[in-house]
């Protein structure tokens, strides 16, 4: 988690102090009078532990390819408010799970001897994750804790000029190793793990870009 929030605050200073360049498009949230927005951290209410500053630096980054849209860095200087919650099933086992499996047999013959033939791998795992991006001008402490709610989804209100909810899957194939090599076999996969919900993420972030460019 601390090395996803130092990308965070470390992609805040280069864009700020650096100007980073990026091809720019025009602020779609003109009509609203939107000119500068606020993106606190994310809200996470996924089982997926840390992954807040990830999405929330793909989205920050998303943004910056608008003119005449500065993101700031108080919610009082903004005339609106991006909100993002992640949002997942509550049991891990549901979120991150075997779609293809096979038999051991030949492939830890070392390790296990004989009992090869009783153990089953997965082989490709699938990570899902949900991301609600809610649009609020001048929200109020208590009106974001209600979008955070599980009710926030259905919320109606005069200030909410976008709510939508994005849904993503990724499959990931897990890494297979012999002999000595196995005892570094759970980090190998978690490094996998991770390369899957950075995938997850720019799905998020792209899916976000195209919604806005429908909507408005």
């Amino acid at each position: 988690m601390k090395n996803y929030c130092a990308i965070y605050l470390f992609l805040l200073i280069f864009t700020s102090c650096s100007g980073y360049r990026i091809k720019k498009k025009e602020n779609p949230f003109t009509q609203y009078n939107i000119e500068k927005i606020y993106i606190p951290m994310f809200y996470n209410q996924s089982n997926f532990v840390g992954v807040e500053a990830l999405f929330t630096q793909k989205i920050y980054r998303t943004l910056l390819q608008y003119n005449k849209l500065e993101i700031v860095q108080s919610r009082t200087e903004a005339d609106a408010v991006l909100i993002g919650i992640l949002e997942s099933r509550k049991k891990s086992i549901e979120t991150n799970y075997s779609v293809s499996t096979k038999n051991v047999s030949n492939v830890y013959e070392d390790t296990l001897g004989q009992r090869e033939k009783d153990f089953i791998v997965p082989t490709v795992n699938q990570q899902s994750i949900g991301l609600r991006i809610v649009i609020m001008k001048h929200p109020s402490n208590e009106e974001i804790e209600i979008v955070q709610s599980s009710l926030g989804d259905k919320v109606m209100s005069s200030k909410i000029i976008f709510n939508q909810k994005l849904n993503y899957n990724v499959n990931y194939t897990l890494k297979e190793l012999q002999g000595d090599s196995i005892k570094v076999l759970g980090t190998q996969n978690r490094g996998v793990q991770l390369e899957a919900m950075n995938a997850l993420a720019n799905s998020a972030a792209e899916g976000f870009k195209e919604m806005v460019l429908y909507a408005f």
